[in-house]
């Protein structure tokens, strides 16, 4: 089945599959499938790439371009190329192409599917994206999930300082911008936090084709830090009550002995603090 809506629009459908494309007022738009699916939507106004339109290509063979998206190809439903225009990059993805059937379909998958270029019928086990602001990123539907939105996949936070390993992706702008997936190739971010001596991990979910998602797990509060964006946590103690960044004294008549690691870090005095409690430890 092939439909083309408007002047600037042409489809073209060899077997069975679908092709659709749309046109707006001086624009053009192709969509050309063979045993797959291809749609390409190319509106009149486009605003900074909102509302730029869409190309989607899954099957055997599937193209689609348009004036304002970009260019999308597939083959054989297990590899796609793409130039998104309006967030200035190319990529080059693995697709499973029976996620639908090993993965489900949930009612965010469902969303984002009609708020981006993303298909229903496949998600990427991994795409290489060139340009826009990560300059280069690889990323996957599957694996790491960030601990919080603009956070990263596993954080370390120790003495003040957090540092966030495998952080989300900056570019936001074109049908395949987000930043809620992980850059495996993104730089650490690093930011301030309310840990202390006692150092804190923490771990995002994990996302394994098929099996489901195993939970993410952490030593102290997870997102606590500023490359989350929120505040403090209590985190970073042991035995006993304690504020954050300290370690409190075994109970008894003894009075405690609090080691805190302020904001601006001095050495001498965390040694000092250190040694006051070492002929209390066991």
């Amino acid at each position: 089945m092939a439909l083309s809506l408007g002047a600037g629009a042409s489809a073209t459908a060899i077997g069975p599959g679908i092709a659709v494309s749309t046109a707006g007022i001086n624009r053009t738009a192709t969509a050309v499938s063979v045993l797959g699916i291809a749609a390409a939507s190319a509106p009149t106004l486009s605003l900074g790439g909102l509302n730029s339109g869409q190309v989607t290509c899954v099957g055997v063979f599937a193209y689609a371009h348009s004036a304002t998206a970009g260019d999308c190809v597939g083959v054989l439903g297990l590899l796609e190329g793409t130039h998104d225009k309006p967030g200035g990059t190319v990529s080059l993805a693995l697709k499973n192409p029976f996620s639908l059937l090993s993965d489900g379909l949930s009612a965010s998958d469902l969303m984002a599917a009609l708020t981006s270029g993303d298909s229903l019928l496949s998600k990427d086990i991994s795409r290489l994206t060139l340009g826009g602001p990560d300059i280069v990123a690889l990323t996957s539907d599957y694996g790491f999930e960030p601990i919080s939105k603009n956070g990263a996949a596993i954080e370390l936070s120790w003495l003040g300082t957090e540092i966030g390993l495998f952080p989300t992706t900056k570019n936001t702008a074109g049908f395949l911008g987000n930043n809620s997936s992980v850059n495996y190739l993104g730089l650490p971010r690093i930011g301030s936090s309310d840990a202390g001596i006692i150092p804190e991990i923490s771990v995002g979910d994990f996302v394994v084709p098929g099996l489901g998602t195993i939970p993410g797990w952490s030593t102290g509060s997870p997102g606590s830090g500023s490359l989350s964006g929120s505040g403090s946590a209590d985190g970073g103690s042991s035995s006993g009550s304690a504020d954050t960044g300290s370690i409190g004294g075994p109970t008894g008549s003894a009075a405690s002995t609090d080691v805190v690691v302020p904001g601006g870090l001095d050495a001498d005095a965390l040694v000092k603090q250190v040694a006051g409690l070492l002929p209390r430890l066991p």
